[in-house]
């Protein structure tokens, strides 16, 4: 008898998508989930994670950077299991952001030199 697997996935909670414009355009990225330990939740890389590309590989983004090397390349649109092996995901770079409702609390929307993406962001209030 083949040894099965049940898997049970959800796109996450996308309410930080201010719009549905960009997202039948995502682009497939390769993450490795060990890189993004730092992000998960319950298991879990979030909807709504940022992501930037360090050379060849996509890593999480970090706002400010690190002197300026990494720069926004988009969010990941689905939740994405964390204890899987590397993985391909959809990462969109033209969407509605609602910035408060990100994953990320702390994101900060990041200079133009420092944005790849095409993202027009919704800031918090207050």
């Amino acid at each position: 008898m083949p040894k099965l697997k049940i898997e049970h996935s959800s796109p996450g909670d996308q309410r930080w998508l201010g719009s549905l414009h960009g997202i039948d355009s995502a682009r497939t990225v390769t993450i490795d989930p060990a890189d993004f330990t730092a992000r998960v939740v319950d298991k879990i890389i979030p909807s709504g994670t940022a992501v930037a590309t360090k050379g060849s590989k996509v890593v999480p983004y970090v706002s400010g950077g690190s002197g300026g090397e990494e720069k926004l390349s988009g969010f990941i649109l689905t939740d994405q299991p964390a204890d899987a092996g590397k993985l391909a995901v959809p990462v969109v770079d033209r969407v509605r952001v609602k910035v408060a409702l990100l994953p990320d609390s702390g994101f900060a929307i990041p200079a133009p030199a420092d944005d790849l993406t095409a993202c027009t962001y919704v800031p918090r209030e207050g």
